[in-house]
């Protein structure tokens, strides 16, 4: 390693870099900090963090330099699993976004508090109310009768995992929708542990 060109250690555009970037700010006092590859002899390619330091003579002028070069392989790496993650995180949210809207059923998540974090576009309407009204708000607040009569049963779910069909609820509801109604439907364990799933259809 000793004697040997820095530029051995780098890809072809590292020459370039370094005159446009890194020995401008060098003669200007300053260090540079800048994430570069490295090239090992064995010819595979790491990304690394350089900081380089100007070192100068007795008279002031740049002698040499002095560079802390951090191998940061497991960094980029970390980044692109998150990147990937968000990406599928998005796709799956997009997905998601779709089944609800097309949906015929009421559907809704809330979480282990019974909060709504997402809703159709139907069942805010049951409590006079926009999606906007309902979000954050819990079950027991708004439909408490409901709450008090199935509300373990759910909690039931949550924790065995098991569904429960073929559910009949009689529940208050809005005027709008005539004070009462019966619905129908099943409750799911949700995309998480502390999420639930409850679909449901009007009958009438």
């Amino acid at each position: 390693m000793i004697g040997k060109h820095v530029s051995s250690y780098y890809p072809s555009d590292y020459l370039i870099r370094r005159e446009q970037e890194i020995l401008p700010a060098l003669r200007r006092r300053e260090h540079w900090q800048g994430e570069q590859m490295l090239v090992f002899p064995d010819g595979q390619r790491h990304p690394t963090l350089h900081t380089i330091f100007p070192v100068r003579d007795e008279n002031g002028e740049l002698f040499c330099t002095a560079a802390v070069i951090a191998d940061i392989t497991e960094l980029k790496r970390a980044e692109d699993e998150l990147r990937q993650s968000y990406e599928a995180l998005r796709q799956s949210q997009t997905m998601l976004d779709d089944f609800f809207g097309a949906s015929p059923a009421i559907l809704n998540i809330v979480d282990e508090e019974f909060r709504y974090l997402k809703t159709d576009g139907v069942t805010p309407t049951y409590f006079g109310l926009d999606a906007q009204g309902i979000m954050g708000k819990s079950v027991k607040d708004l439909a408490p009768q409901w709450f008090e009569a199935y509300g373990a049963m759910v909690q039931r779910v949550v924790e065995t995992g098991e569904p429960v069909l073929n559910l009949e609820v009689q529940s208050p509801v809005s005027a709008r929708h005539g004070g009462n109604c019966l619905l129908a439907g099943l409750v799911l364990p949700g995309l998480s542990p502390r999420w639930k799933t409850w679909k449901w259809r009007r009958r009438f």
